[in-house]
């Protein structure tokens, strides 16, 4: 699979299961969300992906499209389970990791 043909399959499935769930399961609260905030582009794929928060939940929306919310799952790990998509935060780097069908790619906070 292309990396384009990746990302847009992502993108798709991410928009269409409007998947959300609170944070209160991974104990995170919602002031610990403000790191993560802002928006992310890549090199390898032509989307943005804009981090911003509703209430306790992260919600993460690509260039054009809907947004959908994601799961902590531990600290600066996050997931869709109906996509199979995970995003991984590394804060100092100021990066983010978007991971499915055993591919990753890399996200640089602007």
């Amino acid at each position: 699979m292309t990396k384009k043909t990746f990302a847009t399959l992502l993108f798709a499935l991410l928009i269409h299961t409007g998947f959300s769930q609170t944070l209160e399961s991974a104990g995170t609260q919602t002031e610990d969300l403000d790191k993560y905030l802002g928006t992310y582009s890549s090199k390898d794929v032509l989307v943005k992906i804009t981090i911003s928060k509703k209430d306790n939940t992260l919600v993460a929306q690509a260039t054009g499209q809907g947004a959908f919310g994601v799961e902590a799952t531990e600290k600066d790990k996050f997931k869709n389970d109906q996509a199979a998509a995970k995003l991984e935060f590394n804060t100092i780097a100021k990066t983010m990791v978007v991971k499915q069908d055993g591919e990753a790619f890399k996200f640089t906070k602007e």
